[in-house]
């Protein structure tokens, strides 16, 4: 009963923060405050609540460290002139005939240049070196210049440019930095307090009545909804559904099937909101997104053939390889 009261609450505080437009990590960190205090109701001490948070947060180092490169390498290309040749290269590829085509291209290969996952730390590294070398060289710019760049971000002198090329640096990354290590500190207290076993009791059991992925996609629906935020609702939904896989790698792929495509469907999330907003799209245009709806639609379809005529949907060469990495394992 408490637990879904102090649940409730948390719920009530990202949609008031919502809709009154207050920064949603205010509501983030009153939430840390509620935990706090629901983790003291269960007599646990202060000491052991910050070991709790602190073993949350440590757990997302990773993700912390790759934001920090990610927002100095924007930066850079801002500076030594990356993103503006793209924009020259590409302006003329985008032709109305193949606009929708050339712009999904461009977007992907701009994903695959950034190298936002995070297990590109390395390369994003040496891109940063390079990107600084060409500023320096190129641009004439001094170390210190390219120092503030990093951190701060880059903004060009002509005040019509700046409009479009100013961004980046670590600073830009503080946000969604936050609300990474405020969502990991709760993990470590509902994994310490409890506070979620009730809920991922009732995600394990439907796990088992449908199927894993079904009761991930259930969980992350709310989530996202809730959560108006796409890191925010992923992280919810993979504290949710830690245990409805029995393999890591098979949840992340459940959650990059439900979570990651769920949040830009919500109107009201940052994650499709605010690109609908600045293009100026209209609000039916979420019913055309059509790789965002045929993920889950494909998703549940082939795990109810499975069911039903015996089609594994790729189910058994996953067990297969788990069982491979196993007996290698233990040999």
């Amino acid at each position: 009963m408490v637990e879904s009261a102090v649940l409730g609450v948390f719920c009530a505080e990202l949609m008031v923060c919502v809709f009154t437009g207050v920064p949603i990590v205010a509501a983030l960190v009153a939430g840390l405050a509620l935990f706090i205090g629901y983790g003291l109701w269960r007599g646990c001490r202060l000491r052991e609540l910050a070991c709790m948070c602190a073993r949350g947060v440590a757990s997302a180092r990773g993700v912390l460290e790759s934001f920090v490169l990610i927002g100095a390498l924007t930066a850079l290309w801002r500076a030594c002139g990356t993103v503006s040749e793209v924009v020259v290269l590409a302006a003329p590829l985008v032709r109305p005939a193949v606009a929708p085509l050339a712009v999904f291209c461009m977007c992907s290969l701009m994903s695959f240049l950034i190298g936002t996952s995070f297990g590109t730390a390395a390369t994003m590294g040496v891109s940063i070196a390079l990107a600084a070398l060409v500023c320096a060289a190129a641009r004439r710019m001094s170390a210190g210049q390219i120092a503030f760049v990093c951190v701060l971000g880059f903004t060009p002198a002509d005040p019509t440019v700046a409009e479009l090329m100013s961004g980046g640096g670590v600073v830009s990354m503080v946000n969604v930095s936050l609300v990474v290590c405020l969502s990991s500190s709760f993990s470590g207290l509902f994994d310490g307090t409890g506070l979620l076993d009730g809920v991922r009791g009732l995600v394990e059991g439907l796990a088992r009545r449908v199927s894993p992925y079904a009761a991930v996609l259930a969980v992350s629906v709310p989530a996202s909804m809730v959560a108006c935020n796409q890191t925010l609702g992923i992280m919810l939904t993979s504290q949710l559904c830690g245990h409805a896989e029995a393999g890591a790698r098979d949840l992340a792929i459940d959650i990059e099937d439900a979570a990651v495509v769920v949040a830009p469907l919500v109107p009201w999330s940052i994650a499709g909101g605010a690109v609908v907003s600045m293009c100026g799209a209209p609000a039916a245009c979420w019913c055309a997104a059509f790789y965002l709806w045929l993920i889950p639609i494909w998703r549940l379809t082939t795990e109810a053939a499975g069911t039903r005529f015996g089609f594994d949907g790729g189910e058994g060469a996953r067990s297969a390889e788990a069982a491979e990495n196993s007996s290698g394992a233990h040999a």
